[in-house]
Protein backbone atom coordinates (compact mmCIF):
# COMPACT_ATOMS: atom_id res chain seq x y z
CA UNK A 1 0.00 0.00 0.00
CA UNK A 2 1.55 3.47 -1.13
CA UNK A 3 1.35 6.68 1.70
CA UNK A 4 0.44 9.78 0.96
CA UNK A 5 1.67 11.19 3.85
CA UNK A 6 4.41 14.16 2.94
CA UNK A 7 7.60 13.37 4.23
CA UNK A 8 8.65 14.78 7.52
CA UNK A 9 10.73 18.38 6.26
CA UNK A 10 9.90 18.34 2.72
CA UNK A 11 8.90 21.51 1.63
CA UNK A 12 6.85 20.11 -1.23
CA UNK A 13 3.23 19.96 -1.00
CA UNK A 14 2.19 16.43 -2.22
CA UNK A 15 5.44 14.94 -2.11
CA UNK A 16 4.79 10.91 -1.01
CA UNK A 17 6.67 8.39 0.62
CA UNK A 18 6.86 5.92 -1.75
CA UNK A 19 9.66 3.03 -1.28
CA UNK A 20 12.02 4.01 -3.93
CA UNK A 21 11.41 7.96 -2.35
CA UNK A 22 12.53 6.17 1.41
CA UNK A 23 15.02 4.19 -0.02
CA UNK A 24 16.42 7.13 -2.19
CA UNK A 25 16.48 9.29 1.26
CA UNK A 26 17.69 6.79 3.22
CA UNK A 27 21.15 5.16 1.05
CA UNK A 28 21.94 8.37 -0.50
CA UNK A 29 22.75 10.04 2.90
CA UNK A 30 24.78 6.91 3.63
CA UNK A 31 26.66 6.59 0.62
CA UNK A 32 27.22 10.08 0.98
CA UNK A 33 28.39 9.85 4.50
CA UNK A 34 30.53 6.56 4.07
CA UNK A 35 32.35 8.62 0.51
CA UNK A 36 33.06 11.51 2.56
CA UNK A 37 34.50 9.47 5.49
CA UNK A 38 36.75 7.53 2.92
CA UNK A 39 38.12 10.98 1.92
CA UNK A 40 39.07 11.40 5.59
CA UNK A 41 40.63 8.31 5.65
CA UNK A 42 42.32 7.64 1.94
CA UNK A 43 42.57 11.94 0.96
CA UNK A 44 42.25 12.74 -2.70
CA UNK A 45 45.81 10.41 -3.71
CA UNK A 46 46.38 7.25 -5.06
CA UNK A 47 42.50 7.53 -6.38
CA UNK A 48 42.76 4.19 -8.63
CA UNK A 49 44.79 2.25 -6.10
CA UNK A 50 43.69 -1.52 -6.67
CA UNK A 51 44.10 -1.62 -2.22
CA UNK A 52 42.73 0.70 -0.35
CA UNK A 53 41.86 1.98 3.68
CA UNK A 54 39.68 -0.26 5.79
CA UNK A 55 36.68 1.64 6.50
CA UNK A 56 34.12 -0.78 8.98
CA UNK A 57 35.41 -3.68 7.18
CA UNK A 58 35.24 -2.03 3.62
CA UNK A 59 38.17 -1.28 1.60
CA UNK A 60 37.84 2.18 -0.04
CA UNK A 61 40.04 4.17 -2.28
CA UNK A 62 39.49 7.45 -3.44
CA UNK A 63 38.03 6.93 -6.68
CA UNK A 64 35.28 4.69 -4.97
CA UNK A 65 35.24 7.72 -2.17
CA UNK A 66 34.24 9.76 -5.12
CA UNK A 67 31.42 7.23 -6.66
CA UNK A 68 29.86 6.79 -3.45
CA UNK A 69 29.38 10.86 -2.67
CA UNK A 70 28.27 11.33 -5.92
CA UNK A 71 25.40 8.31 -6.22
CA UNK A 72 24.74 9.73 -2.61
CA UNK A 73 23.88 13.26 -3.46
CA UNK A 74 22.14 11.83 -7.05
CA UNK A 75 20.11 9.63 -4.58
CA UNK A 76 19.38 12.43 -1.91
CA UNK A 77 18.50 15.14 -4.89
CA UNK A 78 16.03 12.39 -6.52
CA UNK A 79 14.44 11.69 -3.33
CA UNK A 80 13.14 15.88 -2.78
CA UNK A 81 12.69 16.13 -6.29
CA UNK A 82 9.70 13.51 -7.48
CA UNK A 83 8.31 10.05 -6.51
CA UNK A 84 8.96 9.35 -10.01
CA UNK A 85 12.71 10.67 -10.49
CA UNK A 86 13.04 8.74 -6.68
CA UNK A 87 12.01 5.88 -8.43
CA UNK A 88 13.63 5.88 -12.19
CA UNK A 89 17.08 6.80 -9.52
CA UNK A 90 16.52 3.78 -7.69
CA UNK A 91 16.09 1.33 -10.28
CA UNK A 92 19.49 2.29 -12.25
CA UNK A 93 21.29 1.99 -8.58
CA UNK A 94 19.42 -1.60 -8.80
CA UNK A 95 21.32 -1.91 -11.78
CA UNK A 96 24.71 -0.38 -11.48
CA UNK A 97 25.35 -2.08 -8.08
CA UNK A 98 24.23 -5.45 -9.49
CA UNK A 99 27.03 -4.98 -12.10
CA UNK A 100 29.59 -3.53 -9.04
CA UNK A 101 29.19 -6.29 -7.19
CA UNK A 102 28.98 -9.23 -9.69
CA UNK A 103 31.92 -7.31 -11.94
CA UNK A 104 33.96 -6.59 -8.11
CA UNK A 105 33.66 -10.69 -7.27
CA UNK A 106 35.47 -11.13 -10.44
CA UNK A 107 38.33 -8.29 -9.96
CA UNK A 108 39.14 -8.72 -6.18
CA UNK A 109 43.49 -9.31 -6.38
CA UNK A 110 43.31 -8.34 -9.65
CA UNK A 111 45.11 -5.23 -11.36
CA UNK A 112 41.58 -4.64 -13.08
CA UNK A 113 40.10 -3.61 -9.45
CA UNK A 114 40.41 0.31 -9.98
CA UNK A 115 37.79 0.72 -6.78
CA UNK A 116 40.03 -1.34 -4.09
CA UNK A 117 36.97 -3.62 -3.70
CA UNK A 118 36.63 -6.24 -1.18
CA UNK A 119 33.97 -9.49 -0.32
CA UNK A 120 32.38 -7.06 2.10
CA UNK A 121 31.93 -3.86 -0.22
CA UNK A 122 31.00 -6.44 -3.13
CA UNK A 123 28.21 -7.98 -0.44
CA UNK A 124 27.02 -4.70 0.46
CA UNK A 125 26.53 -3.42 -3.35
CA UNK A 126 24.36 -6.47 -4.38
CA UNK A 127 22.55 -6.18 -0.80
CA UNK A 128 22.03 -2.53 -1.97
CA UNK A 129 20.69 -3.88 -5.64
CA UNK A 130 18.29 -6.16 -4.25
CA UNK A 131 16.45 -3.70 -1.70
CA UNK A 132 16.98 -1.07 -4.22
CA UNK A 133 14.99 -2.99 -6.66
CA UNK A 134 12.52 -4.04 -4.35
CA UNK A 135 11.69 -0.52 -3.68
CA UNK A 136 11.62 0.58 -7.37
CA UNK A 137 9.22 -2.32 -8.00
CA UNK A 138 7.18 -1.57 -5.05
CA UNK A 139 6.74 2.20 -6.13
CA UNK A 140 3.64 3.15 -8.76
CA UNK A 141 5.09 3.94 -11.65
CA UNK A 142 3.46 7.45 -11.77
CA UNK A 143 2.65 9.34 -8.26
CA UNK A 144 -0.21 10.92 -7.73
Amino acid sequence: MITTQRMVGDARPGTIRTPAVRFARVAGVVYCAAGIIGFGLTGFTGMMNTTGELLFGFEVNGLQNLLHVVVGVALVAASGSSPEAARVLTMLTAAAFTVAGLLGLSIIGTDANVLALNRAANTAHLLTAVVAAACAAASPRTAR
